[in-house]
């Protein structure tokens, strides 16, 4: 039978197979289904980018390309020289200028040998790579490739007469002579150099771990076959002499996503989307020995969400930054789980790469949180660790990848694996990134635009207390204050502070009057925006609240907004009047305001009842300066407490009697609320219910009648005092009253 783990054999011989072998990873990410992830130590700039002179430090193995620091191996003291200068002046009493500077010269050990060469070379991460080119090089050195043939090097020879200077054969090392340190102030600047080494292909990179490992890699004599990794190419790999030889196959299988298998005796490397795939008729399932063995033919084991990663980080070298350490992350959105997965790999791989390896782990993750454990008679004892099973489980086709395979009684295989392994799990796809915003002096904060807005409570202001709302927004904009003075500019006071920009603008086409009982399709509207965006909603999300705004003083809602420019929308689909704004619809003009009646990006300002009508000044800027700062405005407001006023009433009718008494009659509505409940009267704001109306003739009120109810008669002997006759037409003004704000908005029909 075949197990997860190698054969007696090569398990007793080598023990570090035998735990390869024994981590899930080997085959199917033991990250996702063993009780620790690997601890994949990666590349850190201490140690690729920092070079240091250490004794006992680990030495770098290269595959492919890479950028590496190295450990300063020999060094000279500075040799100081001096420069002497004559000045010339009138009369012969010309000085002397003296100059000095300084050469050292030293050695570098890069990376286990043998190399190709390096490409390019950094000091103190500018790139110098010409002072290395040609036959006469700026730099003058001697590249030492890492062969086990090398000899010492003969300059430090000439050096250290005291002693032997050893060869460092198996060590790639560059010795630099006699250079200048003027340009890096005095000292040895931190080299980086790009090594080259052309074993690069997956397959020689995995023969090369196993043979460090004590494997045979010879064909004919193999305890291992690596043969479906060929022509997989590498960009670059770079690991310790002190991680071991499973850290570093670990690393290879995550990122190339292939495992291992034992199979007569020998050690298989399989990629994991071509593992062998079989499908098991679900009577096949629940093998067991006469009347005992299972009670059910499989079980099933499923993670819970919190046990999952929310977030993958990936941290590599990147390719497209110069082998910069680089992260990329993966995040399950609406996730209940809080756990972080961080890998650390020390290859050198492209930023989609990153982030295609990021998505795929978390993918993984989750795809893989079921285990199935089942028994099969003796016709599936070929089955191997790797091996994907097609089954039928509570009547759906699942892919179950075998983890285990053991022997149980007499004749019964009993499975485990991971459930879901797609093929598009190990699938390529190439990602987007977004390219890195390069580092820049932080724009400074812009003046404040800002906007008081007198208006109705807005339908998600839950609360009772008296408030004025403001929008606000900057360029760049980092917050803004709002600070008060009550002494004439003295001294001020911070009222409020704002964290999010609004969605503002300007109108830049006259919005004409429109209907207010129904949708408004004869009218559009062009608005250019100074900071956010704008969006079409259904008609359904609009009757619900979706896309208000203040235009003007007018509260509309819009079912289109059609982007025709930059920053440019025309707003269509128009319901008009809204919280009992409908006495705006005809106030409009060019140029007036817009602002987004959004919850998140709209603040308040308190306003109590006894700083109702005064005209207040304010100073509004970005939050991170002080009041006294130039980009801080002054602006004066008077709180009309809109808040407070009850708005107009609608449906008003007029009747005329025999006798020429004229009956008016209305429907209230109300500031707040407005919900019909129970078939009942919507409840009501106000703490009495009175109403005020007026008789206009022009623009003399002519009589004001006060009532309690939604309903007034104007008798024939009132029309007679005060036109001389009982009137055919009848022009009247309807507030409902307010006990603290007083009138409300007024309704003025012909009845």
């Amino acid at each position: 039978m075949a197990t997860i783990l190698l054969a007696n054999a090569i398990a007793a011989a080598n023990p570090f197979w035998g735990a390869v072998i024994s981590m899930a990873a080997g085959f199917v990410d033991q990250r996702l289904f063993g009780p620790k992830a690997p601890n994949a130590a990666g590349p850190r700039m201490s140690d690729l980018s920092i070079q240091c002179s250490t004794y006992g430090v680990a030495i770098n193995k290269v595959y492919g390309t890479t950028r590496i620091a190295g450990n300063v191996i020999w060094g000279t003291n500075f040799v100081e020289h001096k420069k002497e200068e004559s000045s010339g002046g009138k009369g012969g009493g010309g000085g002397k200028t003296t100059t000095y500077s300084y050469t050292i010269s030293f050695a570098i050990g890069l990376c286990e040998g043998e190399i190709t060469g390096f490409n390019r070379v950094w000091a103190d991460g500018k790139e110098v790579t010409d002072k290395f080119a040609g036959d006469n090089p700026a730099i003058e050195y001697t590249l030492y490739h890492g062969t086990e043939t090398q000899e010492p090097d003969p300059f430090i020879e000439g050096i250290e007469t005291s002693f032997p200077v050893p060869a460092y054969r198996g060590l790639a090392y560059i010795v630099i002579q006699h250079m200048d340190v003027t340009d890096f102030g005095n000292r040895i600047p931190n080299f980086t150099f790009e090594i080259v080494r052309k074993l690069n292909y997956l397959d020689s990179i995995v023969k090369e771990v196993s043979a460090g490992a004590g494997l045979h890699t010879q064909l004919g004599t193999a305890d291992m076959e690596a043969s479906d990794l060929a022509g997989i190419p590498i960009d670059g790999f770079c690991v310790s002499s002190e991680k071991t030889y499973r850290e570093r196959i670990e690393q290879l299988m995550m990122v190339y996503t292939f495992g291992a298998a034992e199979a007569n005796g020998k050690l298989l490397f399989i990629r994991k989307e071509t593992y062998n795939r079989f499908p098991v008729p679900a009577d096949f399932l629940g093998a067991k020995e006469g009347n005992g063995g299972e009670e059910s033919s499989y079980t099933i084991e499923r993670k819970h969400d919190r046990e999952l990663p929310k977030l993958v980080n990936v941290s590599y070298l990147s390719l497209d930054k110069d082998y910069q350490t680089g992260l990329q992350t993966a995040v399950r959105p609406n996730s209940t789980s809080e756990n972080t997965e961080k890998i650390d790999l020390d290859f050198v791989i492209t930023d989609a790469r990153a982030k295609e390896l990021a998505e795929q782990k978390l993918y993984e993750a989750w795809v893989r949180r079921s285990t199935v454990a089942a028994s099969l008679g003796p016709w599936w004892a070929f089955l191997a660790p790797g091996d994907i099973l097609d089954m039928d489980l509570s009547g759906r086709r699942r892919w179950v990848q075998l983890t285990k395979t053991t022997l149980g009684v007499p004749g019964v295989i009993k499975v485990e694996g991971g459930t879901d392994v797609g093929g598009n799990t190990f699938r390529r796809t190439e990602r987007m990134v977004d390219a890195e915003i390069p580092s820049s002096v932080p724009i400074p904060p812009s003046a404040i635009t800002v906007e008081f807005l007198d208006i109705p409570r807005l339908p998600t202001d839950t609360r009772s207390d008296p408030v004025v709302y403001l929008a606000a927004t900057g360029s760049p904009f980092y917050g803004a204050n709002v600070f008060e003075t009550r002494d004439g500019g003295a001294s001020w006071i911070l009222k409020t502070q704002m964290d999010s920009p609004s969605t503002m603008g300007m109108i830049t086409t006259l919005l004409t009057a429109g209907s207010t009982e129904v949708w408004d399709e004869g009218n559009s509207v062009t608005v250019v925006l100074t900071h956010g965006t704008l969006e079409s909603r259904p008609e359904v999300d609009v009757l619900n609240g979706y896309n208000a705004a203040v235009i003007g003083n007018e509260i509309v809602q819009f079912r289109s907004a059609t982007l025709i420019a930059v920053n440019t929308y025309i707003l269509s689909g128009l319901l008009r009047g809204r919280l009992g704004t409908e006495e705006q619809v005809d106030k409009h003009s060019m140029g007036e305001r817009f602002v987004l009646l959004k919850s998140a990006t709209i603040t308040t300002l308190p306003a109590p009842m006894s700083e109702w009508y005064s005209t207040k000044t304010y100073r509004i800027g970005p939050a991170t300066k002080p009041v006294t700062d130039a980009t801080y405005i002054e602006k004066m407001f008077s709180n009309n407490a809109r808040l407070y006023q009850p708005w107009s009433v609608c449906n008003v009718a007029g009747s005329r009697d025999a006798a020429n008494n004229i009956t008016i009659t209305w429907v209230r509505r109300d500031r707040s609320g407005g919900a019909w409940l129970d078939n009942a009267d919507i409840p009501m704001s106000e703490s009495i219910e009175r109403y005020e109306v007026d008789i206009v003739s022009g623009s003399t009120v002519k009589r004001t009648l006060t009532v309690i109810t939604p309903l007034v008669t104007y008798t024939a002997a009132d029309q007679t005092n005060d036109f001389g006759t009982p009137q055919a037409l009848l022009k009247v003004r309807i507030y409902q009253m307010s006990s603290i704000r007083g009138r409300g908005i007024g309704k003025e029909v012909i009845v």
